[in-house]
């Protein structure tokens, strides 16, 4: 087997301790704040979901085809039998 020399890792700046420990102080601010917008944004995508499956919410939206739609059911079903 032939021996292959690893180069070592292109040497990095130096932070000072506190510097690197304030970036992920501030990444994991970062990520708690987006994954609560996240949170927040999925939350109302969910609402406004199930409002427009909803069949309630519908017709409290538009009545007024929905009750002319009952009558002339209603209508047509007095007349059949």
């Amino acid at each position: 087997m032939e021996n292959v020399a690893h180069s070592s890792p292109a040497p990095r700046e130096e932070a000072s301790p506190g510097g690197a420990v304030e970036r992920e102080e501030a990444l994991r601010h970062s990520i708690k704040h987006n994954e609560a917008e996240l949170r927040e944004a999925v939350d109302e995508i969910t609402t406004a979901v199930k409002g427009e499956l909803s069949l309630r919410g519908h017709i409290a939206e538009h009545p007024v085809p929905w009750l002319l739609g009952g009558i002339v059911l209603g209508l047509w079903l007095s007349r059949r039998g």
